[in-house]
């Protein structure tokens, strides 16, 4: 299951087209090695660890990209759990693949909150240099202050990695992949869809108020044509 945002409710519960692949079946690949605890005509009998939860990084360095739907059911849990922390005055500013845990059933976890602020309010800034350089959103880079936007502007990057493999910028010279991301537009792959082209130049906006932005997010047809299927299915 899955949740994505609505007009009225926000959210809602809709199935995931590729929640038939956590239901393969069990194979060595799933378990850790632990010690050889005896041996036997049959073999050797070893200790195993059921492996936890594995990071988003892992699976898609496997895959090479998620199809549209994966990623829609992964950034809208984001989505969710951003807008808890934003809530709470958190700003987490370090979304990145490696950050980013599924667990047995499929669903999100965000870990390592090194980098993460607390108790900055709306319209407040703060003007730390953190995160991951590819991640980065232009007003970090460019030291102007920046807010809870910045989670959206990684959130967007995120959603552009897992749907092409790689980030929207990339060079591996730091100064060359400041200077894309502040002044080089994002872009668009010719398989996204046009709900995904649209998320993505919205959350990848150079310069746009958080509110302002906020509103355009949760009202993404991204979001909206998942929650219309979930809808048609219940009926």
């Amino acid at each position: 299951m899955g949740i994505c945002c609505d007009k009225e409710s926000k959210y809602e519960q809709v199935e995931d087209s590729d929640q038939q692949e956590q239901t393969k079946k069990i194979s060595k690949e799933d378990f850790d090695f632990q010690k050889v605890i005896g041996r036997g005509a049959f073999g050797k009998v070893c200790l195993v660890q059921k492996k936890s939860d594995r990071e988003l990084f892992y699976h898609l360095k496997n895959q090479g990209r998620f199809s549209e739907s994966k990623a829609k059911f992964y950034i809208g849990e984001i989505l969710l759990a951003f807008e808890y922390l934003h809530e709470r005055d958190i700003i987490y500013r370090d979304l990145k693949p490696e950050n980013v845990l599924l667990d047995r059933s499929g669903h999100i976890k965000i870990t390592d909150f090194g980098l993460s602020k607390e108790g900055l309010g709306t319209g407040e800034l703060t003007n730390t240099f953190v995160g991951t350089p590819e991640y980065l959103a232009p007003e970090i880079i460019l030291n102007i202050g920046h807010d809870k936007r910045v989670d959206y502007w990684t959130m967007g990057a995120l959603l552009y990695e897992m749907l092409t493999g790689a980030p929207p910028f990339y060079f591996k010279k730091r100064s060359q992949l400041y200077q894309a991301i502040v002044k080089h537009p994002v872009q668009m792959k010719n398989h996204f869809s046009p709900e995904a082209k649209d998320l993505l130049q919205s959350l990848l906006q150079k310069d746009v108020n958080y509110q302002i932005l906020k509103q355009l997010i949760f009202n993404q047809q991204f979001f909206l044509a998942q929650q219309k299927v979930g809808q048609q299915r219940s009926q």
